[in-house]
């Protein structure tokens, strides 16, 4: 078609007009379809007189302002609505309704895909409805205008159309695809056709709380049509061949896009928001970007991934946007069986991980987005979305994430095949859709497994569950017993978990959202319960005096070590752990129990075996996340190997680092003396080694042990730790060492005296005993260890096996192939502390120290406890 000038004479004057859901310029339908100025434009290009209103703008900006008045005084030939957002539905027959009242000779025409849809229904009980455009609209719709200035024109040529013969619904064949030839032509940037178009920018913005600050952001769709099938989309492949008899997608020429992304510093926009993204892996935008680059266009920018980005787009996206990009992708839930089902460029959890894990390599913001109610989850599904979701939080902690409903579009699977699905809908028509949104409702489902309710609790659950600083949050491990139990978790009722928390209303109050980045939530701290100390984790260990639930394991991968630290009681013989036995010890501590589960790779020193290392830690991030469990991995290492090279391999392979240093030269050099006494002692490559960690802002824990000997110089030591930067620090008082009650008060009075002087100094260093109360006594701690030949321990048995050998035959429970569930290890506590006292009361010797770690963790547990209450700024993050 010939592009004119300037109008054409004779030619009417049409007007675009955009009516969001309640008429205001709140939500997300505030913002015009992407492609409504460009059609203006090209209807410009092509002779017309043509303007684009946005109704909620202009009657906000007077409030006086009236549709159908402004319509009428105008002397628009034709009124051009889109309604391609179902919630406008309401708005947008109203609005057309009272054009058609006001000026009867006034053409009303409807554009979108909701109104390509219902087509059918609309033109044949909404006479206030003149025409309806179907499919792409340019052609069409030029077409239509044309032959409007021409009274008595026979509009069945006109391709796509729904009009009315005296009074009989004709729907002409829907022969017009966009062309790509006329696609590149289209610039979605001619904003000035937008009546106060420097206000309706102020508006676009990917905040839709009405009085945040806002920059403008340019919503980017280069392309139309999809090749992927989601069940709760209705712009899928499927759908783009009924409605608009596209097959396949259509991509716009990287030129044409770089023109209106160099038009956007006319108008002030610095971000550019990509939301069309339907064959994730392609070439296109790798392309676009270096393009991008090749201009020197400077943006920020977001994207909304509808699978996975591949590792050319991540890096790519990061050249491109460097520090300034926002990658969102949508998991959707923690089921990947789910996930198959429902999402057509569906992935695996471990893929999503390394994914994200690129994304924060290259310095890209992760967004994750999930929701609940997918058809076939059911309540076990929906506790691994929220398993997954603290997993992704706590290793990625500068990730944004949502939990949002998907509401229900029309033309969906949810939509057309509800009942065979498992969904449950209000509305299956046009006019329900309208009834819906009238009444200011959302339409959302429910399904065969998740009522509405407990979908809606579920999404404020998974918010709150991301802002807790404490995790896991109570209502998690209230969850995971119900189901260790066999139990179904009441969704609507586990909130309650949270009541004691000073934020509660911000998730679970009337009308409460909770923002993801609002990390305040606070874990219960421990409280004496009858003069018994309990922790928050107490309650979930089944009968009083239980176990808490086994959920650390130590895999011992060596015996063999570089020190002969004088306080470690550790047998050095043996063989290295196999793969086997460490595969089957993984394997037992991820099926098991509970949200959450530590695995702590120990020795010897477990860096004499990287392999095991690496295997481990993909195994545990692996199982983790096809079980939809929460996992860390861990090494305590002695430093001694802790290099630059080694550094960034642990953290490739996600192993967190404890560096076990007991203080300044002289004790560490008293305490942690080489086995090779021809060997100087290499304290200052140790020093170099840990602050080089430190640096690297990996998570990294320093361990500091203390004996009764050394005990009057712990506060100096971690003093000289803080100083050194280290962030989080776990005091450990010797396991096997003979307290005496003079040294144990002694020890106390140290920890008071170093948390006194942190806070004095302001120096940040996080105390780890403050929040492991509940493995007091240590040497009846709730964790597992698997020796190297396999043998599977309770407790902390192997490291005072030399002077305590009579734990060892107490504390077995077995060999790890024999062991099928980890209920089976399940003891009652204090039922297997008096076992273990028997057995100790036999030699003198071991008695005496087995009473004196007994009252160590006594003492250490309340002490500690209230010591989070006086010191909380000493809690760690």
């Amino acid at each position: 078609m010939r592009e004119s000038a300037g109008p054409r004479a004779g030619a009417g004057r049409a007007v675009f007009i955009h009516v969001p859901k309640g008429g205001g310029i709140e939500g997300p339908t505030k913002l015009l379809p992407v492609g409504l100025p460009a059609i203006a434009d090209f209807l410009v290009r092509t002779g017309r007189d043509v303007s684009v209103v946005h109704a909620g703008l202009e009657k906000t900006l007077d409030p006086g302002f009236d549709l159908p008045s402004f319509v009428a005084d105008g002397g628009y030939s034709a009124a051009l609505f889109d309604l391609y957002w179902h919630p406008q539905s309401h708005d947008v027959i109203e609005a057309a309704r009272g054009v058609k009242k006001a000026a009867p000779r006034c053409r009303t025409v409807l554009g979108g895909f909701t109104a390509t849809f219902f087509a059918d229904e609309i033109m044949r009980s909404f006479p206030e409805v003149d025409f309806i455009v179907r499919g792409d609209p340019e052609l069409p719709l030029a077409v239509l205008l044309a032959a409007l200035d021409r009274p008595g024109a026979d509009l069945g040529y006109v391709s796509n159309l729904s009009w009315r013969r005296r009074g009989e619904v004709v729907h002409n064949p829907q022969s017009y695809t966009v062309t790509q030839g006329l696609f590149d032509r289209l610039r979605f940037t001619n904003f000035r056709l937008i009546r106060h178009h420097e206000r309706y920018l102020s508006l676009v913005s990917t905040d839709f709380d009405p009085g945040a600050e806002r920059a403008p952001v340019y919503f980017c769709v280069p392309g139309r049509g999809c090749v992927q099938d989601c069940t709760y989309c209705g712009g899928g492949a499927a759908q783009q061949r009924m409605l608009f008899k596209r097959n396949g997608v259509l991509f716009a020429s990287r030129d044409s896009v770089l023109a209106d992304l160099e038009a956007l510093a006319d108008h002030g926009i610095g971000t550019v928001h990509f939301n069309f993204d339907p064959a994730p892996g392609g070439r296109f935008y790798p392309e676009l970007f270096r393009a991008m680059r090749r201009r020197k266009l400077s943006l920020t920018s977001a994207f909304e991934c509808f699978g996975l980005p591949t590792e050319e787009f991540i890096a790519e996206f990061s050249r491109t946007f460097p520090g300034r990009g926002t990658l969102a992708v949508a998991p959707e839930c923690g089921s990947e069986e789910v996930r198959r089902r429902n999402k057509g460029a569906s992935f695996t959890n471990a893929a999503l991980v390394a994914a994200v894990r690129l994304m924060v390599d290259r310095g890209i913001k992760p967004q994750i987005n999930f929701t609940a109610g997918l058809p076939g989850e059911t309540a076990v599904h929906a506790a691994k979305t929220l398993y997954l979701v603290r997993s992704l939080a706590d290793r990625f902690p500068g990730a944004d994430f949502g939990m949002e409903r998907i509401p229900l579009d029309p033309g969906s699977a949810w939509h057309l095949q509800g009942k065979s699905l498992g969904i449950k809908s209000p509305v299956r028509s046009f006019r329900d859709y309208c009834r819906s949104h009238r009444a200011g409702a959302p339409v959302v489902t429910s399904s065969k497994h998740l009522s509405g309710p407990e979908i809606e609790a579920l999404m404020k659950l998974g918010r709150a569950e991301n802002a807790c600083v404490r995790p896991p949050s109570p209502f998690l491990l209230d969850m995971a017993a119900d189901l260790r139990e066999g139990r179904r978790p009441s969704f609507r009722t586990l909130h309650k978990a949270c009541l004691p928390c000073e934020r509660y209303g911000v998730f679970f109050g009337k009308g409460a959202k909770g923002a993801s980045e609002d990390r305040f939530c606070r874990d219960l701290r421990p409280q004496s319960q009858g003069g018994t100390l309990r922790s928050p984790e107490s309650r979930h260990a089944g009968a009083a005096g239980a176990f808490p639930s086994l959920r650390s394991l130590m895999p011992m991968l060596t015996r063999r070590c570089q020190m002969g630290c004088r306080y470690c009681q550790l047998v050095r013989r043996g063989p290295d752990m196999s793969r086997e036995v460490l595969r089957r010890a993984i394997d037992l501590m991820i099926d098991g129990p509970g949200p959450s589960v530590d695995i702590q790779l120990f020795g010897g020193e477990p860096l004499l075996r990287r392999d095991l290392v690496a295997e481990a830690a993909d195994q545990v991030r692996a199982r983790a996340l096809e079980f939809g469990r929460q996992a860390f991995c861990s090494v305590a290492t002695n430093g001694l190997l802790l290099d630059a090279e080694t550094l960034d391999f642990l953290r490739k392979h996600e192993v967190r680092v404890i560096f076990s240093i007991d203080g300044d030269r002289l004790t560490q050099g008293e305490y942690r003396p080489l086995r090779d006494s021809g060997v100087s002692y290499p304290y200052r490559k140790l020093l170099a080694n840990l602050q080089r960690a430190l640096r690297s802002g990996w998570h990294v824990q320093a361990s500091m042990v203390v004996r009764p000997a050394g005990v009057g110089r712990l506060s100096d030591n971690g003093m000289y730790l803080a100083e050194l930067g280290v962030r989080e620090l776990d005091l450990l008082y010797e396991v096997g060492g003979l307290w005496t009650g003079e040294a144990g008060r002694r020890y106390l009075e140290e920890v008071y005296r170093l948390l006194g002087r942190l806070r004095a100094s302001g120096r940040r260093m996080g105390l780890a005993n403050l929040t492991n109360t509940a493995d007091e006594p240590l040497l009846a701690s709730r964790g597992l260890t698997v020796d190297t030949d396999g043998s599977v321990y309770i407790g902390c048995t192997l490291p005072v096996e030399k002077v305590l050998p009579e734990m060892k035959k107490v504390n077995r429970v077995g060999k790890i192939a024999a062991i099928g569930r980890l209920e089976e290890l399940r003891r009652d506590r204090d039922a297997h502390i008096e076992s273990m006292r028997r057995a100790a009361s036999r030699r003198p010797e071991a008695a005496a120290i087995f009473e004196s770690q007994m009252r160590m963790g006594r003492l250490c547990s309340a002490f500690f406890t209230r010591m989070a209450g006086l010191f909380p700024e000493a809690m760690p993050d």
